[in-house]
């Protein structure tokens, strides 16, 4: 007689929407699509969504219980994960973007490219199914904590995580089935029922999170360069980057910058340059490996932002004259801003970098977005607020005019500013 392979099983119907836009990659390899289906539609991989799953279940709980889970290759696991699938009418967007050269911090040959990704606001579906022969609440556990980690952002999905995508919000049902009981084994077979509405756990926090709020001068996000308007008797302009009506910062734009003065401080006290790598990541480069980064930023979005138009000229640099043709109208935006960054297992002397990094921008030491040489994308009144994973937290307010003020009830920055000395001695 053949033994039943499960007695017991907990079906999870997972309802995602996109809180940020999901970079999905084809199977070529080409930046300019995204991966889909035999029929034309958005797809996120299943093993795309249990590779996520069981790295936050390895780094939570160890090897252990992750392979319980997800199997090895002498055992299967207890879950199935089905591809997600994205409604009908997701819109699929483009975002430019440019490769820097880390060694002469300008633009790398052939850098230049349009990234293809589902857009924020898009929605998917998929099920998670647990199967056991018997009972075993800590597996159930352990799944419905890996979806309370991904509602919590913990978990992100595709490509550019750390630059800010991937995010999602979740509903989840769940239907347990005990199949000694015929009324359950009749809804297994005929999948029947609509299971319960699942509340699902906080997840605990690992990443330390810096929060920079402000008020931004002449903010320029420029699109591609081939998507020029036209305003009746003002010409054409080269409009911001816009995703559902809103102007966006892309976070892989604000990190970039970031990084940039992170290595030019680390340069200027004479630190190693492999503290930017390892928060940042590094590109593989003479038979070294490549390293991921830590350093996570969120998209800038930009919702109800002050828009004005102006008309500049550009320059023949050889003549000094104007260039032919060579009137250009920019609109700078104008908006109050709230820049997430935030970094996993952070020691004391990265937050202390990430600190000054971020104060010297709210001091207007540097810009984000285009036109730094006339004095755009300049934070203002910024107030720095930066939270431990134990629940530790200092401010920083810097005024317009004004010097910093310092607010560390927990002695956070006493223990970074030992940590930076230490780091020069």
């Amino acid at each position: 007689m053949m033994q039943a392979s499960f007695w017991y099983a907990a079906r999870y119907s997972v309802q995602a929407s996109c809180l940020s836009p999901l970079r999905t990659g084809g199977p070529d390899g080409d930046p300019e699509t995204v991966l889909l289906d035999r029929d034309g539609g958005c797809l996120i991989q299943g093993s795309s969504l249990a590779g996520a799953f069981r790295e936050w279940v390895t780094n939570w709980q160890g090897p252990s219980l992750s392979d319980q889970l997800f199997g090895t290759q002498q055992n299967e696991g207890c879950l199935i994960i089905s591809d997600g699938r994205f409604a009908p009418d997701t819109l699929v967007e483009r975002r430019p973007r440019l490769r820097i050269d880390r060694a002469t911090g300008t633009a790398a040959r052939g850098g230049k490219l349009d990234l293809a990704q589902v857009g924020a606001g898009s929605s998917f579906s998929f099920e998670i199914l647990w199967r056991g022969t018997e009972r075993c609440p800590e597996q159930q556990k352990a799944v419905e904590a890996m979806l309370g980690a991904m509602q919590a952002g913990q978990i992100r999905l595709g490509a550019q995580k750390n630059n800010g995508l991937g995010r999602v919000a979740l509903t989840v049902t769940r239907q347990f089935f005990d199949m000694h009981q015929p009324g359950d084994w009749t809804a297994w077979l005929e999948e029947t029922g609509k299971g319960e509405l699942l509340t699902l756990p906080a997840a605990p926090a690992r990443r330390t999170l810096f929060v920079l709020e402000g008020e931004i001068d002449g903010l320029l996000v420029k699109a591609s360069s081939s998507r020029f308007k036209q305003e009746g008797g003002k010409g054409s302009y080269l409009p911001n980057l816009e995703e559902n009506g809103a102007a966006v910062l892309p976070g892989s734009s604000v990190k970039g910058a970031v990084r940039s003065w992170s290595e030019r401080i680390v340069k200027s006290m004479n630190l190693t340059t492999d503290l930017t790598d390892q928060l940042f990541g590094a590109a593989p480069e003479n038979q070294r490996q490549g390293r991921a980064g830590r350093v996570r930023v969120e998209d800038l979005r930009l919702v109800n932002a002050k828009k004005r138009q102006i008309s500049r000229i550009r320059i023949n640099r050889f003549t000094g004259g104007v260039i032919r043709q060579g009137l250009l109208t920019e609109e700078p935006l104008y908006s109050p801003v709230r820049l997430e960054l935030s970094v996993l297992d952070a020691t004391s002397l990265e937050c202390a970098l990430l600190l000054y990094a971020l104060r010297d921008l709210g001091l207007g030491l540097y810009n984000l977005g285009s036109g730094w040489a006339v004095g755009r994308g300049l934070l203002q009144n910024a107030r720095i607020t930066v939270t431990l994973p134990d629940g530790r937290s200092l401010t920083m307010s810097i005024p317009k005019g004004g010097s910093c003020r310092l607010e560390d009830p927990d002695g956070v920055a006493s223990e970074w500013s030992c940590a930076w000395k230490e780091a020069q001695a």
